[in-house]
């Protein structure tokens, strides 16, 4: 059954609430929010919070840092994921997620 259920992968789907922030300058309407929906990296824990919460084996977020290159003035975006990473859960000791978990 396990091996079954496996096969249709991910049943629960976690989104952020959204967020709005609109100001009206003259005739326009400035939304700097729009679109920037996401789950800040601290609150991961909230998502092993709920009823659910055993039938959520792993997860693997998506994170946006800034880097300065070495010996250089530029600056970068760098995008990446975790591969194996505990996370501190609520009634849970060991809790090590990732990539490496979900396939």
């Amino acid at each position: 059954v396990t091996k079954q259920l496996k096969s249709y992968g991910s049943n629960i789907l976690v989104l952020p609430k959204g967020s709005s922030l609109s100001i009206e300058i003259g005739n326009e309407l400035y939304e700097p929010l729009k679109n920037k929906n996401y789950l800040e990296k601290k609150n991961l824990y909230m998502i092993k919070d709920i009823y659910w919460r055993n039938n959520i084996t792993a997860l693997a977020p998506f994170l946006e840092g800034k880097i300065a290159i070495e010996n250089s003035q530029q600056k970068a975006l760098i995008y990446g994921t975790y591969f194996q990473k505990a996370i501190k859960i609520k009634d849970d000791d060991d809790f090590i997620t990732g990539i490496k978990s979900l396939y």
